[in-house]
């Protein structure tokens, strides 16, 4: 059967998706629940199907003028150069004519600069308190609790690329 890309998230078994994440070392430890929360929560999204297995998917983040967010690109490595990715990253690209979108990549430079994307001087991000410790992702935390391992709910302050370290003031830059 042909792989196809649509826009729904109708059918979508999120704990399956979780776990095909994790199989491919993609998982940034979201809840299957965040997971889903995520996708809902993003203007556009573009899930590669094949028959009803989700083996791609990809979101946008969008302000509708003039910035947009491209994350979470993802195909099943059983899938890969098969221009899966491609099509999805393309497809959202369609979504927003004339803006700006960025993203992030640890490993993928190769594949963005093949579908148009270009090296930007500085990128920077920050965690708000510690990762993934917030309302959507607080079953995983209760769960790790129940289950008599708390310490496990303790995901730490990390980024694709690592650990981020305790958070220090910047110095004055005013004088």
């Amino acid at each position: 059967m042909a792989v196809r890309v649509d826009e729904s998230l109708d059918g979508i078994d999120w704990v399956q998706a979780k776990a095909d994440l994790a199989a491919d070392d993609f998982d940034n430890g979201r809840s299957p629940q965040a997971l889903r929360a995520s996708f809902d929560r993003s203007q556009h999204v573009a899930i590669a199907r094949d028959g009803d297995r989700v083996v791609g998917m990809a979101r946008l983040l969008s302000d509708g003028v003039c910035n947009a967010y491209l994350l979470d690109v993802w195909t099943m490595s059983a899938y890969r150069r098969q221009g899966i990715g491609a099509t999805m990253v393309r497809q959202l690209m369609s979504r927003v004519p004339g803006q700006h979108i960025g993203l992030q990549t640890d490993n993928a430079e190769a594949f963005y600069t093949s579908i148009g994307y270009c090296h930007q001087p500085v990128f920077m991000s920050t965690v708000v308190g510690e990762w993934l410790s917030n309302e959507a992702n607080a079953s995983l935390r209760d769960l790790a609790t129940i289950v008599g391992r708390p310490e496990s709910a303790d995901l730490g302050c990390v980024t694709y690329g690592g650990t981020l370290g305790p958070r220090e003031e910047p110095d004055d830059l005013a004088g």
